[in-house]
């Protein structure tokens, strides 16, 4: 059943302000996601539960609203395939023995490339299993090697989210609901060792004009041993509202990209994906949320064949 998800806070009875903050930021990961309680119970809405648990609960909803084209796409695979779109370990990772343990088994992968630790909402430190292949910590990029137990501290305003090397995200800008154009396409790609795809849909997300072609469906690949990604050309009469693509490019040290055979330098820049944490406790300073040093190249968006080259020199 892919859209299964939670009434976060609880339908019936009342969550305290970390239980509502932590369910908020895993049910901002999972495919249905909203608030929602019973009659004479404590309102349920982010702003209900204090100014810090606001804050919190705005992150995680900001992170669901970029994340919004890759979760189209993922519904889109489930309608062809019936992939869930929260995802078992055991889907990926079958005969590693290490997720069927009691303390990872609820570790789950949002779509195919978000892997969720899901820890109470009174711990500090939790012990993740990172299955095989390397994984980036959402939060500021660090890499880690996978077939390993890591100690992680998740403080309330930070659930353990990592992200499987050679991923492929789409993600556009914030917006006031899932109705807002967005311009930019932001192509998340993060280095890794092997070769990667993602089918990229979208269409008009009101209507059934998708049956008579009114989408649009691209394959994004990554080719590590060629540094080479490739947009294939659009199928489907949907156009979109995007007026440039900007590649988002983590871990890779390239400076130059050949984009159908024209050189053009790639851009520093420092990537916060969340906003700061007000200070609330005069003893500490306010948490940045983590950030993170990518490359970035801007490319006027096209409906044929784009394919970038990433060289160093």
């Amino acid at each position: 059943i892919p859209f299964a998800g939670y009434d976060v806070g609880g339908f019936v009875g009342e969550a305290s302000s970390k239980l509502f903050a932590r369910w908020i930021s895993i049910g901002a990961l999972s495919p249905f996601f909203r608030g929602h309680t019973m009659i004479n119970s404590r309102d349920s809405e982010p702003w209900s539960f204090g100014e810090e648990t606001e804050q919190i609960a705005r992150n995680s909803i900001r992170l669901r609203y970029k994340l919004l084209p890759y979760i189209y796409s993922c519904f889109y695979e489930a309608s062809k395939t019936g992939m869930p779109v929260q995802r078992t370990l055991a889907i990926n990772y079958t005969h590693e023995t290490k997720i069927y343990q009691h303390q990872y088994q609820h570790q789950y992968l949002f779509g195919p490339s978000i892997l969720v630790a899901p820890v109470e909402s009174d711990k500090s430190l939790v012990k993740v299993f990172l299955p095989k292949g390397n994984w980036y910590y959402l939060y500021s990029g660090k890499l880690f090697e996978g077939n390993q137990e890591i100690i992680v501290e998740c403080p309330v305003h930070k659930l353990p989210v990592f992200i499987k090397s050679g991923a492929i995200l789409p993600m556009h800008d914030v917006g006031i609901n899932t109705k807002t154009i967005s311009e930019t396409l932001y192509l998340h790609i993060y280095k890794g060792e092997e070769n990667n795809s993602f089918q990229f849909y979208s269409d008009d997300g009101s209507t059934y004009n998708f049956q008579q072609g009114e989408f649009c469906l691209r394959t994004i690949s990554y080719q590590p041993s060629k540094n080479k990604i490739t947009i294939s050309s659009a199928e489907g009469n949907f156009n979109p509202s995007t007026k440039k693509i900007k590649l988002m490019l983590h871990g890779f040290d390239a400076n130059t990209a050949t984009i159908n055979n024209m050189k053009q330098k790639l851009t520093e820049e420092k990537l916060e994906l969340f906003l700061s944490m007000e200070k609330f406790d005069p003893l500490y300073d306010a948490d940045s949320m983590g950030e993170e040093n990518i490359s970035t190249l801007e490319i006027p968006y096209s409906r044929n064949e784009i394919a970038v080259l990433l060289t160093k020199v």
